[in-house]
């Protein structure tokens, strides 16, 4: 499945403080441990963003409230960044939610961004103006997408890494962020408060903030702009305007562009980095050397990032079943499973496996029809009309090995009695004959834009004939053959035939690619 990036407009703020004392507490990852950083990115990024549970209304300029729990998980993605570029955990500050709301709020309504809004913007409060005058803003992206964004800092306009800067300051000692989710008039918003800074605070892990930080790196997290920051009382900062960077990539030297270079920071681009994150399939190390640094304790900085393969995991999405119920046979495809990958490491392999939520496994099994690239849940058994709700536990894993476990429910149709039709003959009360009925089900794949006989899948059943085609096909006219669509999908058709005795049910079920 393609990825997209949503991109965040929003500007560098600078401000400044008097110092405040505090405490911070480091939470490590240790970048020499390849494993160990893996298994921190999977950590964070597998998990799953908790529900915002807006409160508000745009259109009353109402910037309501988000879950505590939405919250505290934009913390925990700040501080994910933080530990890995070397610096403190901070802490969130939530007497300020309310203020942060009406700034994003302000954004929001406008559809715009500005650290000073004037009061002829619309939603325009004190509150809101205080909130974007001291915060990173962000428009079409909320939540821990933004931070992301942030970092990333796209953007000609973003070319100093400003929203970096600010999230990787070492004084930085909590934020509070204001979100708004996109509804059908407004997009989202995001403003984090970024300046309650200690500026006597400048120590760090490595004695400068550089992203991608030296140590392994996850390949999703290294974006296009590399930065080195360093950081000390203003006036005192380490002077990167001459400086000068190489880059050694794994195929020898890698030219830069400079996007910024002034007191504290550099910001270059190294070649083929342009539209990073790249895909990698091995690590790839490059070593930057940084020179010509004035001022400081230091006039040089060299360091290794070794860009590391991570990867998604896939998620079966959801299982469509069609035109299965509660009466299917053995064999038959019960319910289509749907998957996403984010980085498209396909084929997939799909498989029932125990646990919770495992209780209708046995009736089941992963089965993908001959010549179709699908995966399906079909019965092992002929399901009896009994049970309409069941709950299965699947397991999805892509080409390069990366998995995931999670309990689907499904539901199928039925008789209201509960009780299949007999395949064998009934008298009815009165002695009479009460009609049979029998089914079968074909599976098949058929091209793109295509007229098939339909008698090339089945034979047909015997009586007065009924049909029905849904998905991606039709029937001609006079039911004799089957024509696809250009776009691949699923088609069904169903045969009904009916004499006084017999009523033969057939369903083709066909992937259309």
């Amino acid at each position: 499945m393609p990825l997209t990036r949503a991109f965040a407009l929003a500007t560098a703020l600078l401000l400044g403080s008097g110092a405040v004392a505090h405490s911070q507490s480091r939470s490590s990852i240790n970048l020499a441990d390849r494993d160990a950083v893996l298994a921190a990115w999977t950590t964070e990024y597998n998990r799953t963003e908790p529900a915002i549970e807006w409160t508000g209304d745009a259109s009353a300029c109402n910037g309501g409230t988000t879950s505590a729990m939405y919250q505290q998980s934009i913390l925990q993605r700040v501080n994910w960044f933080r530990n890995m570029a070397g610096l403190p955990d901070i802490s969130y500050r939530a007497d300020l939610n309310a203020q942060q709301q009406a700034g994003a709020l302000i954004s929001a309504a406008n559809n715009s961004l500005s650290h000073t809004p004037d009061s002829s913007w619309k939603c325009w409060t004190q509150a809101g103006y205080d909130a974007n005058r001291s915060s990173n803003l962000a428009l079409g992206i909320s939540g821990v997408g933004a931070v992301d964004a942030y970092i990333d800092d796209l953007g000609d306009n973003n070319k100093p890494v400003g929203h970096r800067w600010w999230l990787f300051h070492p004084g930085l000692k909590t934020i509070t962020s204001g979100d708004l989710p996109r509804t059908a008039n407004t997009s989202a918003t995001n403003a984090i408060r970024v300046a309650d800074v200690d500026w006597s605070v400048t120590a760090s892990r490595d004695g400068f903030v550089a992203w991608p930080p030296p140590g392994y790196v996850p390949y999703h997290v290294v974006y296009p702009r590399w930065s080195v920051m360093t950081f000390a009382p203003w006036g005192s900062q380490s002077d990167f305007s001459n400086a000068t960077v190489t880059v050694t990539g794994p195929n020898g030297p890698v030219d830069v562009i400079y996007d910024h270079r002034s007191a504290g920071r550099i910001v270059f681009v190294p070649a083929g980095f342009e539209r990073a994150p790249l895909k990698v399939s091995s690590d790839q190390k490059y070593t930057v050397n940084v020179t010509g640094v004035n001022g400081g304790p230091r006039s040089s900085y060299t360091y290794d990032v070794v860009v590391a393969p991570s990867n998604f995991p896939p998620s079966i999405v959801r299982l469509t079943t069609g035109s299965a119920d509660t009466c299917s046979k053995k064999g038959a495809l019960i319910a289509r499973l749907d998957f996403n990958d984010r980085e498209s490491d396909v084929p997939v392999s799909m498989s029932l496996i125990d646990g919770d939520g495992s209780g209708d496994n046995s009736r089941f099994a992963v089965t993908q029809p001959a010549g179709g690239v699908t995966q399906w849940l079909s019965a092992v058994i002929d399901l009896d009309g009994t049970k309409r709700d069941f709950s299965v536990r699947l397991r999805i894993t892509d080409s390069r090995g990366a998995s995931a476990d999670a309990v689907h429910t499904f539901s199928l149709s039925g008789n209201p009695n509960g009780r299949c039709r007999s395949s064998t003959a009934t008298r009815g009360d009165a002695g009479t004959s009460v009609s049979r009925t029998q089914r079968r089900d074909v599976t098949a794949s058929v091209p793109l834009s295509s007229k098939t006989p339909l008698r090339s899948f089945t034979t047909l059943p015997t009586g007065v004939l009924s049909y029905s085609s849904t998905g991606s096909c039709s029937l001609t006219a006079n039911k004799r053959a089957v024509i696809t669509s250009s776009v691949p999908g699923l088609c069904t058709i169903s045969i009904s035939g009916r004499t006084a005795t017999l009523t033969s049910i057939v369903v083709v079920y066909l992937r259309v690619q």
